[in-house]
Formats: structure tokens, C-alpha cells, sequence
């Protein structure tokens, strides 16, 4: 993938600027493929680097970049707000790209459908959003990863390896997909040990560091000795766990660089194999689905491998119970499930696999979890 030529880079910018987007970014906000060929537009939430939710997205587009015939043009640490509408037309208008993924759940309503209508040949492709069919306009697609299925092995994996029982958890907003995943990884570490304790804090912020410091010293002030998390970016939690000798279980991509030591295992995204694919399809005409789910069987998500400190027995046991989720052989959500209130969420006996809409529905904390939702 090469630069940008400097007179159409300081054009780019210059647009940004004059939109109020320019102090969003970082220097590097920029990159772009050659010229004449199938162009593709990817937008950020933040930094392509941040060993989170928008590296493993930048994932997914490098290996488009890879594609015969394909550039790719990426705008990172774009706002979910109006920004997100001028970043669009810069991609579409300037830089003529076909398809754009809108990665971060912001963009979705309006931008993303307010420049559907407005771009009818452009294909938009947003991760997060559920699909409704005959609502959505014909050139908007939805796809996103049951990343709550390898949460549960994080969670199983991190029961089985704490001392105390008690663990912490780190999350942005409480949105289905968010809960999902909050209340799989108590699911998991209870089924390891049932008497199991997770204290939750909550953000408000994808990415927000400060808060994140805080919610941190709130865990380490409620002696947890496991913590995982559901935030953009979780470099300097992963770093402080190494640090303070904190079991860590991460999220969206490999943080094992920054807790080498401390790290367990982790549930990751892989976008590398459905963007291209997505692509492929687009650029040949060819039918192209408008709603992806999937999960471990689907190839959109893994663990992340397991740190040195986990022992054999526990890896055998989570390589187990991950092949019954994959093969459909087990639910993450089966009865019987109540939440922390005592409220029976979900019965004895019933099941739900990890594409039901109940699950996209979801707001509720699972028992054993100390924390409350908004209400």
C-alpha cells in the first residue's frame, strides 16, 4: 500500500480541517493505495495501531490491500458524530472509493444510512448494527462477530486460574453486544467455579483512558485478581495488570506484547478472510450478503493463545469446551441463567443459540456480577 501523493494529502486535510475534524486526528491519519484501481475506504474510531478494536479492523483492510487491483484508504480517529458524515463524502467524492467500511457503532444511524441514500452506487458495510431487511437501503450491509463465544472461554479460563474468585471487568457502554459479553465471561468463569464474583465498571467511553485508569483502581481496591474488558483499546490496561502482577484476559486483538507474563488468553476478531471476500463479491457484481453474524464456526473470532502461565489442564479444558460451542453442541445462553437482581432470565432447558434475536436485546448482568446498569 503506498502513501498518498503530498498535494492530494494536504487536500484531504484541508477538507478535514474546514469540517472540524482535523483536531481529531492524529499525523498520521491518512493512507492510501496507487492510482486506477478498485478503491476501498475504511474508517476509525482511533489509532490503527492500538492493539484493539481498530487494529483488528485494520487487519481485515490490509489484507484487502493485498487483493490483485485494490487500494485502500483509511481515515483513523474519526468521532461518531458528524465527522463521520464529511469523512464519508471525502472518501466517496475525492478519493472515489466503491465500498466503505464504517468499523465503530456510531456511524451507523444517521451517517452511514444518510449517505447510503445519498450514494446509491456505493456499497456501505457497517460493523455493529443488526440488519432489518426493507427498512435499510439495498447498498447498506451489516456484520459483526459473536466475540461473547470466546469471551466465555476467557472467562472459563480466567475461573479456573484465580485464587480469589473475584474478578473485574472493564466496559464502555452497555449496549447489547457489550452485555453479551460481559455476561458470558461470568457465565464461563462460573462455570469453573460457581461461587465466582466479578466487580463491573463502566466507562461510558469506547476509548477513554482516564476513566479507564480509574475503573482499574476501583478493581484493585476490590482485590480482583483476574480483569478483562470491553473498551477500544486496551493497551494500558493489559500494561498495568504485567505491572501489578494481575491476571489479564484481553479483548478485540493480541495483547500479549504488553503482558507477556500476565495475559491468560483473550477474545479476538479476524476480519482478515470476510473483507476480502466482501470485496471479491462486490467488485464482480456478484451477490453479496447484507447481514453477517458468526462466531467461532463462522471464522470471525479466536482466542488469543494462551499466556505461559496457564496450565496444561486448563488449556485442555478450554480447547474442549470451545470445540462443543463451535460444533453447536453447546450455548453460551442455556438455562437455567438468573441476573444479578435474582430474576430468572432464562429457563431450565432453554437454549439460545448465539444468533437469536433475544440476545440483541439483551440488558441484563448475570448472577455473580457486582454492578448496575443505567437505568
Amino acid at each position: 500500500m503506498n502513501r498518498v501523493d503530498q498535494a492530494s494529502r494536504r487536500k484531504v486535510l484541508a477538507a478535514l480541517a474546514g469540517s472540524g475534524i482535523l483536531s481529531a486526528l492524529g499525523p498520521a491519519a491518512w493512507a492510501a493505495g496507487g492510482k486506477g484501481k478498485f478503491a476501498v475506504g475504511f474508517i476509525y474510531l482511533g489509532a490503527a495501531n492500538d492493539l484493539g478494536y481498530n487494529q483488528a479492523h485494520a487487519a481485515g483492510a490490509h489484507a484487502v490491500a493485498a487483493l490483485s487491483d485494490v487500494e485502500i484508504h483509511e481515515l483513523y480517529s474519526i468521532p461518531e458524530g458528524k465527522e463521520a458524515s464529511v469523512a464519508i463524502k471525502i472518501l466517496v467524492g475525492q478519493k472515489n472509493c466503491r465500498i466503505i467500511f464504517a468499523t465503530s457503532y456510531g456511524y451507523f444511524n444517521p451517517y452511514v444510512l444518510e449517505a447510503a441514500r445519498q450514494y446509491p452506487d456505493v456499497v456501505f458495510l457497517h460493523a455493529g448494527a443488526v440488519y432489518r431487511q426493507g427498512i435499510y437501503p439495498e447498498n447498506v450491509g451489516t456484520y459483526f462477530a459473536y466475540t461473547d463465544e470466546a469471551q466465555y472461554i476467557s472467562g472459563l479460563v480466567a475461573g479456573l486460574m484465580s485464587a480469589s474468585g473475584r474478578m473485574g471487568f472493564i466496559a464502555a457502554k452497555p449496549i447489547p453486544q457489550v452485555l453479551r459479553n460481559i455476561n458470558a465471561f461470568m457465565l464461563g468463569a462460573r462455570r469453573a467455579n460457581p461461587q465466582a464474583e466479578m466487580v463491573l465498571q463502566f466507562t461510558g467511553d469506547w476509548n477513554n483512558p482516564q476513566k479507564e485508569m480509574a475503573a482499574f483502581k476501583e478493581l484493585v481496591n476490590k482485590k480482583v485478581d483476574v480483569v478483562s474488558c470491553h473498551i477500544d483499546s486496551p493497551i494500558k490496561l493489559a500494561a498495568l495488570c504485567e505491572a501489578q502482577g494481575i491476571h489479564y484476559c484481553g479483548y478485540h486483538f493480541d495483547q500479549s506484547s504488553m503482558a507477556p507474563k500476565s495475559l491468560l488468553t483473550g477474545a479476538e476478531f479476524d476480519w482478515t478472510h470476510l473483507y476480502p471476500d466482501y470485496v471479491k463479491r462486490i467488485r464482480s457484481n456478484k451477490d453479496w450478503p447484507r447481514a453477517v453474524r458468526a462466531g467461532f464456526a463462522g471464522g470471525l473470532l479466536r482466542n488469543t493463545p494462551y499466556g505461559p502461565l496457564v496450565p496444561v489442564a486448563v488449556r485442555a479444558e478450554a480447547d474442549r469446551v470451545r470445540e462443543l460451542i463451535k460444533s453447536g453442541k453447546m450455548f453460551v445462553f442455556s438455562g437455567t441463567v438468573k441476573d444479578n437482581t435474582g430474576k430468572l432470565q432464562i429457563t431450565a432447558g432453554q437454549k439460545f443459540a448465539s444468533a437469536a434475536q433475544e440476545l440483541e436485546k439483551m440488558y441484563w448482568l448475570a448472577e455473580g456480577i457486582i454492578g448496575n446498569l443505567p437505568r
